[in-house]
């Protein structure tokens, strides 16, 4: 495991930490009355584990601001698309593999093409201006608004084009705000500006209010349900450690970028 040997005692622990209990949770419903193993050995079971335990490398590679972050996010993008599909979550599934996916392949090229420029193995993180801030801002209300109507006709459109029936989304203004946290985010990762982490923490806490509607009501005499609602808790914890250690991680490389700029400008100087 030598790139285990690359990470920080912080990430060490977090790898290991939500590797064995993603491992755990994915046998437990195999353990709980009724369940069995091949109830939980199946296709779009695995399926579901590779897309938790890739998530967990996507936090550590993006903090580190490493490219590889980038395989195990399209990896990460495929499986929770092909889930969203499997549970009829159609929205995700198109937000997952025709938006999310095109923007990791840009910002991949984005990244290799900026560290090739800069002859290093790191990129340049960069930061807001004014004028960049109300466009991304702008351009976040616009897309709201825009696929908040497409999840609100959505059920029409699938029956319309595709002949078949599909629910109503029960949280729309969320959901489309969460997509509009996701599509910035990952677009501005590949334009390598520190505020991504922003939009990151954002997407994750409005995730775990989402989370939280979603479970109103659950009964705690379904052992399924239990150890379903055990595993989002667990997948939405550790996004929100990952997402925050990835912004004091990139302040912390920012500052060491612009110290050493100072001290090149004033060698020249």
């Amino acid at each position: 495991m030598k790139f285990f040997k690359n990470f920080s005692p912080f990430q060490k622990i977090f790898f290991l930490f939500f590797y064995i209990c993603s491992i755990i949770t994915f046998f437990l419903p195999a353990f709980i009355p009724g369940g069995n193993l091949s109830s939980v050995i199946t296709i779009i079971g695995l399926i579901g584990l590779v897309c938790t335990l890739s998530g967990v490398l996507v936090s550590i590679y993006t903090a580190k601001a490493h490219i590889i972050g980038y395989i195990w996010w399209m990896i990460n993008a495929v499986t929770t698309g092909i889930i969203g599909l499997y549970n009829d979550l159609y929205g995700q599934f198109i937000l997952n593999i025709f938006i999310t996916l095109p923007l990791l392949i840009y910002g991949f090229i984005a990244w290799k093409k900026n560290m090739a420029l800069n002859k290093s193995k790191d990129i340049i993180i960069r930061k807001f201006n004014l004028k960049q801030l109300i466009i991304a801002l702008i351009c976040s209300i616009i897309i709201w608004i825009v696929y908040g109507l497409f999840l609100t006709f959505l059920p029409q459109i699938a029956y319309n084009i595709f002949n078949i029936h599909i629910s109503k989304d029960p949280q729309i203004i969320l959901d489309s705000f969460t997509c509009v946290m996701t599509i910035m985010a990952t677009y501005l990762t590949g334009k390598r500006f520190i505020e991504q982490w922003i939009f990151w923490i954002v997407f994750n806490s409005i995730s775990i209010i989402m989370f939280i509607i979603q479970s109103i009501g659950v009964s705690i005499t379904n052992p399924s349900m239990l150890v379903a609602d055990f595993s989002d808790i667990l997948s939405l914890l550790q996004y929100i450690i990952g997402v925050t250690y990835g912004y004091i991680l990139w302040r912390k490389m920012m500052k060491k970028e612009h110290e050493l700029d100072h001290c090149v400008n004033k060698t020249t100087t």
